[in-house]
Order: C-alpha cells, then sequence, then structure tokens
C-alpha cells in the first residue's frame, strides 16, 4: 500500500467567526508567517490572543499576522486594522536567504486605521483604501503605504526589495501622490522601492 507521512505539527487559529483568506508563506530556515483577516472577539493560536478593534459583536474584520519557527513554536501574533471591515489581500515575504522581511496588502474602510504604531486615515468615505506594509521578521512595521479609493489584491517582490501590487480601482485613486494614467480602470498595478516609494 501506500505510505502515510503524519505531519510534523500542526496549529489551528482560534476565532468564533471565520477567517477568510488565510495567506501562508515562509523562508529558509523553516520560519513561517500566517496571515489572515478575521471577524471574531478575539483570535487565538494556543494561549496567546488578540482582540478586535471591532465595536463589540458586529464582526467588523481585522487582519492577524503570525510567525511560527521551524518546531511550529509561536514567535509572536499581532494585528492591524480599526473599528470597521479591514481585509487581508495577500503577503509575500523578501526572497532572500535571510530575508529582511515580509510584505502584506489589503484594503481598510476603517476611518482610522492602526499598523506598528501608524495610523492611515480612510479617504474613500463608505468605500475602501488600499494598504501595503513590510514588516521586519519581528513583526516590526518598516514601512506602510496608503492607495486611495483603492483595494490591493496581490503583491509579490523582487531580489532588490521593490514590491509589486495589483489589485481593484475604487474611483480617483491615489498612491502617495502617484495616480494610475486611466482612473476609468477597475485594475491598477504599482511598484515600490525599497523604502515604501511608488
Amino acid at each position: 500500500g501506500n505510505a502515510t507521512n503524519p505531519p510534523i505539527w500542526a496549529k489551528t487559529a482560534v476565532t468564533e467567526y471565520a477567517v477568510t483568506n488565510a495567506k501562508i508563506t515562509g523562508d529558509f530556515f523553516g520560519n513561517s508567517i500566517v496571515a489572515g483577516s478575521y471577524g471574531g472577539t478575539n483570535l487565538s493560536f494556543g494561549t496567546t490572543s488578540i482582540t478586535n478593534y471591532e465595536t463589540a459583536g458586529d464582526h467588523s474584520e481585522d487582519v492577524f499576522l503570525a510567525k511560527f519557527n521551524n518546531t511550529g513554536s509561536l514567535s509572536w501574533l499581532m494585528h492591524i486594522g480599526g473599528s470597521a471591515s479591514d481585509l487581508l489581500g495577500d503577503m509575500a515575504i523578501d526572497p532572500a536567504i535571510s530575508p529582511s522581511g515580509f510584505y502584506v496588502t489589503g484594503s481598510f474602510q476603517s476611518t482610522n486605521f492602526s499598523a506598528g504604531g501608524t495610523n492611515l486615515t480612510c479617504q474613500n468615505p463608505g468605500g475602501a483604501d488600499c494598504y501595503t506594509a513590510k514588516f521586519d521578521m519581528s513583526g516590526n512595521l518598516i514601512w506602510i503605504s496608503q492607495g486611495t479609493y483603492a483595494a490591493g489584491n496581490c503583491i509579490a517582490v523582487d531580489i532588490l526589495n521593490n514590491c509589486y501590487v495589483g489589485g481593484v480601482i475604487l474611483g480617483a485613486a491615489s498612491f502617495d501622490g502617484t495616480s494610475p494614467v486611466n482612473q476609468t480602470t477597475t485594475n491598477f498595478f504599482i511598484k515600490y522601492d525599497g523604502t515604501g516609494t511608488p
């Protein structure tokens, strides 16, 4: 018969509401970064928990970020977001053998969106803006950038730490003063350099 091999380790995010758009990436040393959107009041891995910024019980989503080492031990758990619906679009990691960090993009509807001690203010009333951020492997924010009237859906990183984000235009989009040539189209593609400048 066919041989079966058990997993080396397995983890579960415990929360009372669905986790959506979960992503995972890893480095050459077996560390993994896990991220997703969650609408529960709390989210836990083992005995470590985070509490959603939502108004109690409304299930507005925040984005969780977690790192596990190669033995499956949780290194850290944190979240980014605000009191309204804030979503993860995609995640990527620096492709170097010793990565300088990982990148996330998505959308936020919260008036005030908090990430690593930095706040962004949504400029699209009743809609969403785009966030793109880089964190180091310890979970510290390196930079964050905002795109107004847009939502980030996919992200990639090259060996020079330039990152590339694609997504949806929701209006008169602007990325730190850089605007797509045709703002009536439904999609955008933008490049950020290693400092987060478009």
